[in-house]
């Protein structure tokens, strides 16, 4: 059976604005902004096809859970843009089988917000 893009698309969006507005991040010890900046980010981006936004978004409930949980970040990266600093910290889980990648911005001196969801494939099976 197909998967409707677009159908879990939308349904990924009632998910995602369901999320309280903050949500405590323990590996950088401070609340996480929710904000129309992630989801279209996740969905929008010009380059994204239909079912990459679907993987992208299909582990929507996880996020709140792996913040709370996850006790260290494993990346931190920096990156200039015109005269804005933006400041990505990433962190890794595998739930169920599934490697994903949550990664937080900052935005100069801004509160740190959720930018992304990375759905990086099914963990191998041991015998």
């Amino acid at each position: 059976m197909a998967i409707d893009y677009k159908k879990e698309i939308k349904k990924a969006r009632g998910i995602y604005f369901s999320f309280p507005k903050t949500v405590f991040c323990k590996s950088l010890n401070e609340d996480i902004l929710f904000t129309r900046i992630g989801w279209e980010h996740l969905v929008n981006k010009k380059d994204r096809t239909l079912k990459q936004s679907y993987y992208r978004v299909r582990n929507l409930h996880l996020v709140t859970k792996i913040f709370e949980k996850m006790p260290y970040y494993q990346s931190y990266k920096i990156k200039q843009k015109g005269c804005n600093e933006h400041k990505f910290w990433g962190t890794q889980a595998v739930v169920d089988g599934d490697c994903i990648e949550l990664v937080i911005r900052q935005t100069g001196n801004q509160q740190k917000h959720f930018y992304s969801l990375v759905y990086k494939g099914r963990t191998p099976k041991w015998i």
